[in-house]
């Protein structure tokens, strides 16, 4: 898949960054460098595009301001990585796409798994109208290999990514709870927290040891 494009990367539609001053100097930029290429365009003659009086100066003030622009990106992909630490163990391009592609499902779906061991993909609420809003709902998560995890309720994906991204793994650890109680035979369970050191932990009856010793006898 491509990379973000430019309006993309420096919209605050999709909340990537607060400045829009930078946002506003870096779409200057972008406009300017096309109208370079296309010029090109027009004139494939490479000694008559590359000799233009001023195009170096041009060049590298161009230069100098995505630099700039590459160190803002920098500080806010931070920021995100505070919010949400998972992101620490991806790569700032994965970051990039992630918090670019949000409101995209089928773009998102691409890096889930980095985020989330074994996910496949997220299975959305089919409304058109919510979709068109940018308000999907999510109703279920699907793993590498097919089986379904429904949510006990629908989430909206509403606001940054690191917010929902939170509140979707909250949502999960409840679905999976409730889940793992219908499938024991228990007909409710209470709010609580799992934890993975517990999770490792059996416990063993005394009579189950027993029996265990008395097989081991025979």
């Amino acid at each position: 898949m491509s990379s973000p494009k430019p309006y993309v990367v420096f919209s605050t539609k999709n909340d990537l960054t607060g400045f829009p001053k930078d946002a506003t100097a870096f779409t200057s930029v972008h406009q300017d460098f096309c109208a370079l290429m296309k010029a090109v365009e027009q004139n494939p003659n490479v000694l008559q595009s590359c000799t233009k009086q001023g195009l170096q100066e041009k060049l590298n003030e161009m230069n100098d301001k995505l630099d700039k622009f590459l160190g803002i990106v920098s500080a806010i992909l931070e920021q995100k990585r505070c919010a949400f630490p998972r992101f620490y163990f991806l790569s700032d391009q994965d970051v990039l796409k992630i918090v670019c592609y949000a409101f995209h499902p089928e773009a998102l779906s691409r890096y889930l798994y980095k985020v989330f061991e074994h996910m496949e993909s997220l299975v959305f609420e089919a409304s058109g109208e919510a979709r068109a809003m940018q308000s999907q709902q999510i109703v279920a998560v699907r793993s590498l290999h097919g089986e379904m995890l429904y949510l006990v309720e629908p989430l909206a994906c509403e606001g940054p990514v690191e917010q929902w991204f939170h509140l979707l793994m909250d949502r999960m650890r409840i679905s999976l709870q409730q889940s793992l109680h219908a499938a024991l035979g228990h007909e409710s369970c209470s709010r609580r927290e799992i934890h993975s050191a517990g999770a490792r932990r059996v416990l063993v009856s005394r009579s189950a040891s027993s029996k265990d010793q008395e097989v081991e006898r025979e």
